[in-house]
C-alpha cells in the first residue's frame, strides 16, 4: 500500500486546496480528513460548506460513503469473527483500494485482519498528509488560477514532479 499510497497524496493535496478555496479553514480541512477519510464524500461537501445546512451536508455525505456499507458486508466473513472494538477500528480504515487488497487476500485464505486495519493506517496517513500540504499551499499562495494551474492539476503529475525529482 505505500506504492499506492505515493498516488493518495495528490488527490489529499487537491482537497485541501479546494477546501481552502471553499472558504474553508485549513484546521477544519485537516480534521475533516482525519474524521472523514472519504475523498469523494469530502470532494461532495465542499459545495455545500458554507451555504447548506448542517443535516443536509450530513446527508450528502452519507449517500456518497453508503457504498461503504456494501464493502463492510462483502468482508463480513472475516470481520464479523472480531470483537467489536477490532471490528470497528478495521471498518474504519476501509477504503476503495484497502477493501479490493483485503477482499483478495481474505478469498485466498490469508486470515490475518490486520492487513485490513494496518494498509488502511497507511492510506489514511497518505490522505492527511496530502490534505495538510494542499491546505498549507492554498493557504499560501490563494488561488491558484492565477499561476495557471487549477485545484486538481497537481492531482495528475507524476510522482517525481511533486517528490522532487
Amino acid at each position: 500500500m505505500f506504492a499506492l499510497a505515493l498516488f493518495i497524496v495528490p488527490y489529499g493535496m487537491a482537497f485541501g486546496v479546494a477546501a481552502i478555496d471553499s472558504g474553508m479553514s485549513a484546521t477544519h480541512a485537516v480534521a475533516m480528513s482525519v474524521f472523514m477519510f472519504s475523498g469523494a464524500a469530502q470532494f461532495a461537501s465542499l459545495d455545500l460548506w458554507s451555504s447548506a445546512s448542517v443535516v443536509s451536508l450530513l446527508l450528502v455525505v452519507l449517500a456518497v460513503s453508503a457504498r461503504f456499507i456494501l464493502l463492510g458486508a462483502s468482508l463480513s466473513p472475516w470481520v464479523n469473527k472480531l470483537n467489536r472494538p477490532q471490528r470497528l477500528a478495521a471498518l474504519t480504515m476501509l477504503s476503495d483500494p484497502n477493501f479490493a487488497d483485503s477482499l483478495n487476500a481474505f478469498q485466498n485464505h490469508e486470515r490475518e485482519i490486520g492487513r485490513l486495519l494496518g494498509r488502511g493506517l497507511v492510506l489514511w496517513a497518505a490522505w492527511i498528509i496530502g490534505t495538510t500540504v494542499g491546505a498549507v499551499i492554498g493557504e499560501t499562495f490563494g488561488d491558484l488560477e492565477r499561476f495557471g494551474i487549477d485545484v486538481l492539476m497537481p492531482s495528475y503529475l507524476p510522482p517525481c514532479c511533486w517528490l522532487g525529482g
